[in-house]
């Protein structure tokens, strides 16, 4: 069974979906119950978030109504240079530094889900130099919670 790509065309409908423009200033609202991802990009052997992503991924939460209505996932990943007890680690430093941001924004820890890959299960080809860029993020996925 091949689900690698309906998973990468589930990825691309969600990151291609239009939004209503408004002011620049603001950023448009999300509409509610819809699952949403925001990645998070690193250099090669960091775990460090630059001011530009951290200020990306504080508007996409602040754009969230309701945000307390989700359930926040943080899938960390790596690309396949070093061991890959080396990129597990990685990969969990990576998710500890996504998180700590989400803390200081004060959504619920007790919703957060988190899971480290590393190398394993990359989305792109980790032969190529882009695949590689790619594969080095943390995706933050919000998804409804079901009452």
């Amino acid at each position: 069974m091949h689900t690698r790509p309906l998973f990468i065309l589930f990825l691309s409908l969600i990151l291609l979906s239009p939004l209503t423009a408004q002011s620049e200033s603001e950023p448009a609202p999300i509409p509610p119950n819809q699952t949403l991802l925001k990645s998070i990009f690193f250099g090669g052997g960091s775990s460090y978030i630059d001011a530009d992503q951290e200020s990306e991924l504080q508007e996409f939460i602040f754009s969230v109504e309701n945000i307390n209505r989700y359930e926040v996932l943080v899938n960390s990943f790596t690309d396949n240079i070093g061991s890959r007890e080396y990129n597990h680690w990685l990969s969990q430093q990576r998710s500890a530094a996504v998180i700590d941001i989400l803390y200081d924004l004060e959504i619920d820890i007790d919703l957060i889900l988190k899971a480290d890959f590393g190398e394993d299960g990359p989305v792109y080809n980790n032969a190529t130099f882009e695949g590689k860029m790619k594969n080095r993020r943390v995706d933050v996925i919000l998804r409804p919670l079901s009452f």
